[in-house]
């Protein structure tokens, strides 16, 4: 009889257990944060956090949306932050990932590209939030929508000149947008660091985060993760442990 009371106190401890519940903002990036909850950002939560200790509750909403979440302290972990879209208190230690932005542009601009130069007094779109206007000329008249398929549709009628955004959503959109052979995708446009987020009442949170992110890293796992997501290797940061 005391052989299998130690046998099943564990199992009766962990069924009384009730799951942390984790409020996660995101925008949706194919490859890492799909609407089905499928993706590379989404896989590397559930490395750290997984279950059934953690349970994560996901709100996709656009990305401007996400940062006023987390400020205010309606979401516990913000996804794909740049360096300048939140304070460093909120941001993890180290960097996720080594992102790249591509630009979409019609054929006439892409047969004399030279470079961000060549959208000097053109106008350049990219979403809601992103804060993309550092890559570009001065001249260039910058501006911000929500939705990524509209821009395509804006450049497709003329009225915008570029769209700065991520290849995968892109590519995701290029035959229903029916952009064809009149424009060229302009991959590793510009290059940035990418980081979560963390609630500054959840210090908990990403004290887990960043000890756990460091033991992936230095055991290959989330190079693993990266491939297992068709993700470039070169995306993985370089991180100095």
């Amino acid at each position: 009889m005391k052989a299998l009371l130690r046998f099943l106190t564990p199992l009766l401890l962990s069924a009384t257990m009730q799951a942390e519940e984790i409020k996660i903002a995101t925008d949706v990036w194919e490859g890492y944060t799909a609407k089905n909850e499928e993706g590379f950002y989404f896989d590397l939560l559930k490395e750290i956090y997984p279950e059934p200790e953690y349970t994560l509750k996901i709100q996709f909403v656009p990305f401007k949306r996400s940062i006023k979440l987390l400020i205010s302290g309606n979401a516990d972990i913000l996804l794909g932050a740049y360096p300048e879209d939140i304070p460093r208190k909120y941001q993890s230690t180290h960097p996720v990932e080594a992102d790249s932005i591509s630009a979409v542009v019609p054929q006439a601009i892409y047969s004399n590209w030279k470079g961000s130069e060549s959208l000097a007094k053109k106008n350049v779109t990219s979403r809601t939030g992103y804060n993309l206007q550092k890559y570009v000329p001065k001249t260039t008249n910058y501006t911000e929508i929500t939705s990524l398929k509209s821009m395509l549709l804006m450049l497709k009628r003329g009225r915008t000149d570029a769209v700065l955004d991520y290849e995968k959503d892109i590519q995701l959109l290029w035959e229903e947008t029916q952009l064809g052979n009149d424009y060229r995708l302009i991959t590793d446009f510009a290059h940035e660091l990418v980081f979560f987020g963390f609630s500054d009442k959840r210090d908990d949170l990403k004290q887990r985060f960043d000890a756990e992110f460091k033991k992936l890293y230095q055991s290959g796992k989330l190079k693993a993760l990266f491939l297992k997501h068709n993700l470039a290797a070169d995306r993985v940061p370089e991180i100095d442990y």
